[in-house]
């Protein structure tokens, strides 16, 4: 019921600030099974909004940890059912700061939930790809590990591209978000 309200007022947030949201490829998004839906992070927590109102499944979000601690963002990502990233500017020297986010998008994988993140780990307000991180990766071969318990699972890795148009232009701007062609590890 949370998560329902909360697509219903990003949907209408989204409504309000852009004249319009195009997607393109919406038939490519797998309806069941594990599933990580990787996205280019151009503007900021509008990329995620976006994802959250045009993906027809429940998506679990990954959050760098400090905007948990935001007065407004913090309960809306709780009711998200968000994971928070330490980044390492957070997290120090201290790798085991994000054992339970690992831990979190294994279960949720192996359930068949899916999972959103940004591979460049921060936004980027030019529309230059960055560096990509190995997070989508780590946790698509931890979801597939079978020396964890359980069988392997199967997890599709489905390419988004966002691109936006006047972006913060209220009432001008609009996004285009693309779904590109889902690749399972079944076969790998």
């Amino acid at each position: 019921m949370g998560y329902k309200l909360l697509r219903w007022l990003v949907r209408l947030m989204l409504a309000v600030f852009y004249r319009r949201i195009e997607v393109v490829g919406l038939e490519r998004i797998p309806t069941n099974g594990a599933l990580i839906v990787a996205a280019n992070h151009h503007n900021s927590v509008v990329d995620a909004m976006i994802l959250l109102s045009v993906v027809p499944r429940r998506l679990r979000p990954l959050a760098t940890a400090p905007l948990f601690s935001h007065p407004l963002l913090g309960p809306l990502l709780r009711l998200a059912g968000a994971l928070p990233v330490h980044r390492r500017q957070e997290a120090g020297d201290d790798p085991t700061r994000n054992d339970a986010l690992f831990s979190a998008t294994t279960a949720t994988l192996r359930e068949g939930g899916a999972i959103m993140i940004f591979p460049e780990g921060k936004t980027q307000p030019e529309p230059v790809l960055q560096e990509l991180r190995t997070g989508a990766a780590r946790m698509l071969l931890a979801a597939q590990d079978d020396t964890r318990g359980g069988a392997p699972v199967p997890v599709t890795l489905l390419p988004v591209g966002l691109y936006f148009e006047k972006p913060g232009t209220f009432r001008e701007g609009h996004a285009v978000v693309m779904i590109g062609e889902a690749v399972s590890s079944a076969d790998l």
